[in-house]
């Protein structure tokens, strides 16, 4: 697990699935079919963002470096608060631009049943970080914990096709993660060691 501390704009606490946009994040463009035609799940209509394109968005943790589009980017989000589609939290790398900080924190003045905290400046070394299906957890200051739980067995301890993080430490090209007994190497990406 790694913490990453930011602002807080819009306060709460949440455990949620993340999904992670390098991509400026266009408001419109990907909450319209939820706001206009009922998809609740929110799926990201946005085909200029290939991160999220047809990705499902409402009840997920939305992992941004910033939003970008028209001067309805606010109410977008404030009206998918209000319809209840809305992404479990934003977390922003970058500080907020103003139209998403107007809408969520129009949201959680004028939507106090309907939450979606909102955490800004985490930094790069966040956005590089977060994985889709990463497990993210929101504490009330403003940490962010970012679990690999989440992720599939083969996307990330997948050694035999020397791809993901466990491929990476043992090729030394990350450095090892703690191992949460305080121990040694940790027994999930430890050659010889099996999956627990």
């Amino acid at each position: 697990m790694r913490e990453f501390k930011g602002r807080v704009v819009t306060p709460g606490t949440v455990n949620a699935e993340a999904v992670v946009s390098h991509y400026g994040f266009n408001t419109l463009a990907s909450l319209q079919g939820a706001l206009q035609f009922g998809d609740k799940k929110a799926t990201c209509g946005d085909q200029n963002n290939p991160d999220l394109h047809g990705k499902e968005l409402a009840g997920k943790a939305l992992c941004l470096p910033q939003t970008i589009g028209s001067t309805t980017g606010g109410l977008v989000l404030y009206c998918a608060c209000a319809m209840e589609r809305q992404p479990a939290c934003m977390l922003f790398s970058k500080p907020i631009d103003s139209l998403a900080a107007a809408g969520s924190i129009l949201a959680s003045v004028w939507l106090p049943e309907v939450k979606m905290p909102v955490v800004d400046s985490l930094g790069e070394e966040f956005l590089d970080y977060v994985k889709d299906g990463m497990t993210i957890t929101i504490q009330e200051d403003g940490v962010v914990c970012v679990d690999l739980r989440g992720r599939s067995v083969h996307e990330w301890f997948d050694k035999r096709a020397g791809v993901g993080p466990a491929a990476k430490i043992q090729q030394g090209a990350l450095p090892h993660p703690p191992c949460p007994d305080g121990g040694g190497r940790h027994a999930l990406v430890c050659p010889g060691a099996g999956l627990r």
